[in-house]
């Protein structure tokens, strides 16, 4: 069989818990960033958990079977991780959360042909990215990845009857590097437990402002209001011999003005994502910024 311009990656989910009783729904609603009461039965949204001063504590795709079933995945903490923080403010509600990342398979797909492909296996969401499949394979759009991007997650036995021989397989490294160079942040690596939704712009798609009281709320309702955040992502490109660890300080004349998060290899140089203060971004896209050691090349907005 001839291969399709697609590609995808497999691997094991971080996290993937489920939440399950008959307030599972609104003690969720009191957690995250997204109006979960408005989300239909079989749709999917990418959440923040924020703690009390706005600060992102984690990142999820949350899929609502009905208000009493949700499935919520993370790429970014793990299933013992994400539960942690999402129990730790029941009292007597009846929500119980148990792990399931051992039941399923995570397969990420993409490539010019990616929805002939999907559509071919019965797999392709319509636009309003409604869940399809079945209670073994569950495929939607991912909004927190460059074009048109699917994810199906599948459990063990479907997996063993998929065919993906007409597709090809990558490292999650390419896809990664095509992540940072659309700029589109990752959670905690780099918008965490120190950063705001806004300097990340995952504000714009992660957060409702028209919903009630949750965790972060007041903070969020104030930046949306009348304020701004004074740091943004910033695509950089940095041309140096051997990556710094990371985090690394960005200076400007020797003053901290911003951090660099991640960088990425593309060919003899580095892309990556950092966070920069407003004032110092025209350095930024001019002469650059020096990252804190000993090294020579400055990091440039890409």
């Amino acid at each position: 069989m001839s291969k399709m311009n697609v590609f995808f990656n497999l691997s094991t989910p971080k996290g993937l818990i489920r939440a399950r009783g008959e307030d599972a729904q609104d003690y969720l609603q009191s957690q995250l960033t997204i109006n979960l009461i408005k989300l239909p039965n079989q749709g999917i949204r990418f959440g923040l958990r924020l703690d009390k001063r706005g600060k992102v504590l984690a990142g999820l795709y949350v899929l609502k079977y009905d208000s009493e079933d949700f499935l919520m995945l993370s790429r970014g903490i793990s299933s013992t991780e994400l539960t942690t923080l999402l129990e730790e403010n029941v009292v007597a509600d009846e929500v119980e959360f148990t792990d399931e990342s051992a039941q399923w398979s995570l397969l990420t797909f993409g490539g010019p042909q990616v929805e002939d492909y999907l559509l071919g296996k019965g797999l392709l969401p319509d636009s309003s990215n409604r869940l399809v499949g079945t209670e073994g394979a569950w495929c939607f759009e991912d909004s927190r990845l460059p074009g048109k991007t699917y994810l199906l997650l599948v459990g063990e036995n479907d997996l063993q009857v998929m065919d993906l021989s007409d597709a090809k397989e990558i490292e999650w490294s390419e896809i990664e590097l095509e992540r940072i160079r659309n700029g589109m942040v990752a959670i905690p690596q780099e918008i965490g437990s120190k950063d705001l939704p806004q300097e990340g712009n995952l504000h714009m798609e992660c957060v409702d402002f028209d919903k009630g009281c949750y965790l972060g709320q007041e903070v969020m309702a104030r930046l949306h209001a009348m304020g701004r955040v004074r740091r943004n992502s910033q695509v950089v490109i940095w041309k140096g011999e051997k990556a710094p660890s990371l985090p690394c300080p960005l200076l400007q004349e020797k003053k901290r003005v911003g951090e660099l998060k991640t960088l990425a290899r593309q060919g003899n140089l580095f892309l990556g994502i950092a966070l920069v203060h407003e004032n110092a971004i025209p350095q930024l896209e001019s002469t650059g910024l020096s990252l804190e050691g000993e090294f020579m090349e400055k990091v440039r907005k890409a």
